[in-house]
């Protein structure tokens, strides 16, 4: 079965996977999560509601049973939650080969917290203090405050 090699990122991931014979033909893509459930054989041959350029859907001939394949210039969404899709078939091209399962492909988000947010003093009518400890800098970090009525 096809797996994920490589860490995911905005950019894309790796996938590996085995073909049992030596000669054929594969194609790989990544849809978003919602364009999944209509995937089939054709579409992935399409490309059919795949996301990315040219560089994050692949097909080759197989060249050895071990496959890696680099998907790159993917524009992922960060938290997002994509899938990914592997087809093998022989050298016919009868569309009699075999799909495998969707691989879960979520992107983590593009920055997170060192240590969680915290109120830094007690809070006035007129104002509030938050303690904010981003992982990475430059960072932005958008506060808002509301009523415990609302």
């Amino acid at each position: 079965e096809p797996k994920i090699s490589k860490p995911i990122t905005k950019d894309g991931t790796s996938l590996s996977f085995r073909s049992t014979a030596p000669a054929g033909h594969f194609y790989t893509m990544l849809v978003a999560e919602v364009n999944a459930d209509g995937v089939d054989i054709a579409g992935v041959k399409a490309r059919k509601n795949s996301v990315g350029g040219g560089t994050c859907k692949k097909d080759g001939y197989l060249s050895s049973a071990d496959i890696e394949v680099d998907l790159t210039g993917c524009l992922l969404i960060g938290t997002y939650s994509y899938k990914a899709f592997v087809y093998i078939e022989d050298g016919n091209n009868r569309d009699d080969g075999m799909l495998g399962p969707p691989l879960d492909v979520i992107v983590p988000a593009s920055r997170n917290f060192a240590v969680q947010p915290i109120l830094y003093a007690t809070p006035t009518t007129s104002k509030v203090m938050v303690e904010v400890a981003p992982d990475d800098f430059p960072t932005r970090v958008w506060i808002v405050v509301i009523s415990e009525e609302n």
